[in-house]
């Protein structure tokens, strides 16, 4: 459950999770290199695409399911030690890439979403089914 603070509440962070003095400048520096990284990944991407005439939804769809992976990790960090775990999200995410691919080539963006709603689902489902697993929770109920 989400419990919404008034914004006249300070926040209060602990001690320990404070950040240590100095700390701040090499976290931003971090960010924006992590950011510029982020972008001309991107970018190369789709100019070699265009270099190469490889379609573009071809390359959307490939980030599409390279950034399922730390989803993945963060809520089944857990069970990635099981190895035939690790082979299905591996298979999953192929999948997934070649589900996403197909749709967004041959039918409308809303069937898309709702085709991509649907297999997410089936396959925590599955995972949990097969392996017995569920993506962990934090202390709040929600997706850690």
């Amino acid at each position: 459950m989400l419990v919404f603070r008034p914004m006249s509440e300070p926040l209060s962070i602990p001690d320990e999770k404070r950040a240590t003095k100095g700390r701040g400048s090499r976290d931003t520096f971090l960010l924006i290199v992590t950011a510029l990284l982020v972008a001309g990944l991107l970018t190369g991407s789709f100019f070699f695409a265009e270099l190469y005439h490889v379609n573009k939804w071809f390359v959307f769809a490939a980030w599409n399911s390279i950034i399922l992976v730390p989803g993945f990790i963060r809520d089944f960090r857990g069970h990635l030690s099981n190895h035939s775990f690790v082979g299905f999200l591996f298979a999953w995410l192929v999948i997934h890439g070649l589900l996403l691919t197909a749709l967004l080539r041959w039918t409308t963006i809303a069937i898309a979403f709702a085709v991509i709603f649907i297999e997410l689902t089936a396959g925590v489902f599955l995972a949990d089914v097969v392996f017995g697993v569920r993506p962990e929770r934090n202390h709040d109920g929600q997706s850690a």
